[in-house]
């Protein structure tokens, strides 16, 4: 905002701890031109989940296809799973666009992380473009910094100019890689020890940090009865632990989840004409009959979720949700629709979004909705203190029916992009107290 730059956010990381590809292709895909999407090229800050080389292919074609300018941070060389390992992605993109820009870092590979050492790489589309680029870049770090201190550059061009200093900045940065590796391995073998922390997933992950979902109060009972500090967010940098600590760290999680599991996110719930039960692959093809309609789709921002390819790519992101609901018929288990828990913060009484639900249209106007709302409100605060909702600012019917089952518009709202065009999501949510006393109590 300093700047002037509007930026947009996207989900980097889904709740099985590995990369939500889908969700930054269509941003590649929606960006505008004049747009950059900023990307880590590995160990990403702060979960972990990087990119795989499959993915990066991906990303690649991506970013050539749309013009849109990559901007590559590469902050953590070498600690990942290797030299060449960890910028593979990084040069399948240079070797598919025309432009980039790449900040790369020795503060973390160098352990000069006091003295900033690192450099700004500019790919320009031509020679005669390249002097305007750096000089722009020029003054940039002119306004901000000037001059930095030499020594830290200076040790760094010492090393790399000797043969026998580069091998042995070789051999200590693949042990302290090596030593991280087999911290995310003891961390993920307790696993079964702590319940709802998904530690197995750190094995798969990269780098100095990751993000255990761990909730204020579990962080603030680590801190004051277990002496463990960590972010308000859950993330640990993982070179803090070594072979003498990590047994006490994971005896203190186990400790403070103790008796506690995040609320199940695909239960199976009846009502008097329906089942909700888990999202299966199986179910594509009947919930794509349905969702085939372009009528379903008309007010909603992503208008074109008929069409069969935009339509699997929301179909995948529910399976990898672990909260994606299909509602089926009571009485012949015909498919009705979809629906999903997701957002699940057990912090401060416990917050979870309901959301991405369609119906056939055969279901309109009969009720079906407020009765599967119900069922899904009352699974829902049994856990949680507040249920919130985001719907699209001109989907009139779906702020029309969340407003039918006693939900309030909030002053919040996100913003996104679609095929280019800004899109407005609006926060509605009710609350336990308020739930009690509604339509739907």
């Amino acid at each position: 905002d300093d700047v002037g730059v509007e930026t947009v956010g996207f989900s980097h990381a889904k709740a099985d701890g590995t990369a939500d590809i889908d969700a930054l292709l269509d941003v590649i895909a929606n960006a505008r031109p004049g747009d950059a999407v900023l990307l880590h090229g590995c160990c990403h800050n702060p979960t972990g989940v990087d990119y795989t080389d499959a993915q990066w292919a991906q990303i690649a074609q991506a970013f050539a296809e749309s013009g849109v300018l990559p901007i590559l941070d590469v902050a953590y060389h070498g600690l990942g799973q290797g030299l060449e390992e960890d910028v593979a992605g990084v040069r399948q993109v240079l070797a598919a666009v025309p432009e980039a820009l790449i900040a790369y870092s020795c503060d973390k590979n160098f352990g000069l992380y006091r003295d900033r050492v690192g450099a700004f790489y500019m790919l320009a589309r031509s020679a005669d473009a390249l002097p305007a680029i750096t000089s722009n870049a020029n003054a940039l770090a002119r306004a901000n910094w000037s001059m930095p201190p030499d020594h830290g550059g200076a040790a760094v061009r010492t090393v790399l100019r000797d043969d026998a200093l580069t091998a042995l900045w070789l051999e200590e940065l693949a042990e302290m890689r090596e030593r991280m590796r087999r911290v995310r391995e003891r961390l993920a073998a307790a696993d079964e020890d702590v319940p709802g922390l998904n530690l197995a997933a750190l094995a798969n992950q990269n780098g100095l940090f990751a993000v255990l979902p761990l909730s204020k109060a579990q962080i603030a009972s680590l801190r004051e009865d277990h002496g463990i500090y960590m972010a308000g967010s859950g993330r640990i940098n993982v070179a803090g632990l070594h072979e003498g600590n990590t047994p006490k760290f994971i005896a203190a999680l186990a400790d403070v989840t103790g008796g506690w599991s995040p609320m199940e996110r695909q239960p199976t719930l009846e009502t008097e004409r329906l089942v909700l039960r888990p999202l299966a692959e199986t179910d594509r093809e009947a919930l794509f009959g349905i969702a085939s309609d372009p009528a379903v789709w008309e007010q909603h921002p992503i208008h074109d979720r008929w069409r069969r390819d935009v339509f699997d790519a929301f179909f995948d992101e529910g399976l990898a949700s672990g909260g994606a609901l299909a509602v089926c018929d009571r009485r012949d288990e015909r498919m009705l629709g979809m629906t999903r828990f997701d957002r699940f913060d057990p912090d401060e009484g416990g917050v979870v979004e309901i959301g991405w639900t369609f119906l056939a249209p055969r279901c309109w106007g009969k009720g079906y909705n407020p009765e599967m709302k119900r069922a899904m409100l009352a699974h829902a605060f049994a856990h949680v203190a507040l249920v919130e909702f985001r719907v699209g600012d001109t989907n009139y019917r779906s702020r029309n029916a969340l407003e039918a089952i006693g939900a309030t518009r909030t002053t919040r709202y996100e913003l996104g992009r679609y095929q280019g065009k800004r899109v407005v999501h609006l926060v509605y949510e009710i609350d336990r107290e308020s739930h009690q006393q509604g339509p739907l109590a």
